[in-house]
């Protein structure tokens, strides 16, 4: 029996012919490849599965919870300790975010074939966001040191900010797990 595999979501699929659409992203049979396989040969595999953007992704992306976590703290204990901790993480933050973007648009131009497939673009718009925030939130506390220790309205903004933030990463890693474990909304009405 032959293998087909989804150039766009990587479904596959076995069978004398691709289906006529891809179960999984809903894209036409001409997205699909003849599957083969070299068994034993370790290093061109890893070349083939290796992907720059989840590597990339999980260790800053989980900073942001960490910002989030000392600004509570400073805003619970006033101690100026947490006010740098929350300020460097989200610096790290920011400077990741770009390059997990970009590592996302490599992988999905290399190993999706830039499909048309809507989860790719839902990905991109919510990166978009969160980088504008992340950005936007760290050039603000920049230019504004104490902003954080004041209290008042922008320490409101903040939380608010940052409470956004983290829905975007949340949504951004379930689209991901969509992609990786193939799940569909239409599975799940079944």
């Amino acid at each position: 029996m032959k293998r087909w595999r989804c150039k766009a979501c990587g479904y596959v699929h076995e069978g004398a012919q691709p289906p006529e659409v891809c179960p999984v992203c809903g894209l036409d049979r001409s997205y699909f490849i003849r599957e083969t396989s070299v068994p034993g040969n370790f290093l061109r595999e890893l070349r083939e599965v290796f992907l720059l953007h989840p590597v990339s992704s999980h260790f800053p992306l989980a900073l942001l919870p960490v910002s989030a976590l000392a600004f509570v703290l400073l805003r619970i204990t006033g101690d100026a300790f947490y006010d740098r901790a929350a300020f460097y993480a989200l610096v790290i933050v920011s400077l990741a975010v770009p390059v997990v973007l970009l590592a996302g648009l490599r992988d999905w131009q290399r190993r999706y074939d830039g499909a048309p497939a809507p989860v790719f673009f839902i990905k991109r718009a919510l990166a978009l966001c969160l980088c504008a925030l992340v950005w936007g939130l760290c050039l603000w506390r920049a230019m504004v040191p104490e902003l954080w220790i004041r209290g008042g309205l922008p320490v409101w903004c903040t939380f608010f900010l940052y409470g956004l933030m983290l829905c975007l990463v949340a949504l951004l890693g379930h689209f991901g797990g969509k992609i990786v474990y193939r799940w569909t909304l239409a599975d799940k009405r079944d």
